[in-house]
């Protein structure tokens, strides 16, 4: 059964270098998709990469992903910090190396900042 990966990162060319990061581990790529920045749905278009949420707004993209509650919580506030989302659908096989090929990217410590308050 898929699972959903997915990381926040400070600005979009972070999140455009994880996203292809992914593509080209073999991970995702047509299962990929990048939430909060205007440039994101054009840099898929142009990649080839097809969304996993067929929504034109940010946030109802947000809740397409089918992640937990605190989850979309955590990352609804960070899009509105500005902040862009790297998701993929990935198979249980390939769950941790998408872990690994995101953290690579240094995304955003969301369990850190949610405890920080």
């Amino acid at each position: 059964m898929p699972q959903i990966i997915a990381a926040l990162f400070d600005d979009q060319g972070r999140a455009e270098r994880a996203l292809q990061a992914l593509v080209e581990a073999g991970l995702g790529a047509e299962r990929t998709t990048l939430v909060g920045d205007t440039r994101g749905r054009e840099v898929s278009s142009i990649s080839g990469f097809r969304e996993l949420s067929a929504r034109d707004d940010d946030l109802a993209a947000l809740d397409d992903l089918e992640l937990p509650p605190e989850d979309i919580a955590l990352f609804r506030g960070g899009l509105a910090r500005g902040h862009v989302l790297v998701a993929a659908r990935v198979d249980r096989t390939e769950l941790e190396r998408g872990i690994e090929v995101l953290d690579l990217f240094e995304p955003l410590d969301l369990d850190h900042r949610s405890e920080a308050g």
